[in-house]
């Protein structure tokens, strides 16, 4: 029971930090004439991101249940009760080698999207 406890506990704490300075950030960077509107795409995100973590939650409830699953665990030599974590953690495990595998260069260039803050003034 302390640890569901806990998991509020850190959960809240690590919303509560988050969301006052994602606001500022938004509106910060945000035109002035679509302040408000970046602020409502905010709380948009956080309300699709809850959402599709709770679906994503449900699936995975039930994944450990899946035949291909356990035959998949076992593969690994990962016991079927523990099969569902599997899906979980090996499906981060390819989405982060997937970003650290793709092709970074335009992240290195800030002309991609109108910043002019590292872009050489010549006159």
């Amino acid at each position: 029971m302390i640890w569901l406890v806990l998991a509020y506990f850190f959960h809240t704490t690590g919303e509560l930090c988050i969301s006052p300075v994602g606001l500022s950030m938004v509106t910060k960077l945000a035109p002035l004439r679509l302040g408000s509107l970046m602020m409502g795409v905010w709380f948009l995100v956080n309300f699709v991101g809850n959402t599709l973590a709770g679906y994503i939650g449900a699936f995975t409830e039930h994944m450990g249940e899946y035949g291909w699953m356990i035959s998949l665990a076992a593969d690994f030599g990962v016991r079927a009760e523990h099969a569902g974590l599997l899906g979980v953690f090996g499906g981060l495990a390819v989405d982060a080698a997937r970003v650290q595998l793709r092709p970074v260069d335009y992240l290195r260039d800030a002309s991609w999207h109108g910043c002019t803050a590292r872009k050489k003034v010549t006159s």
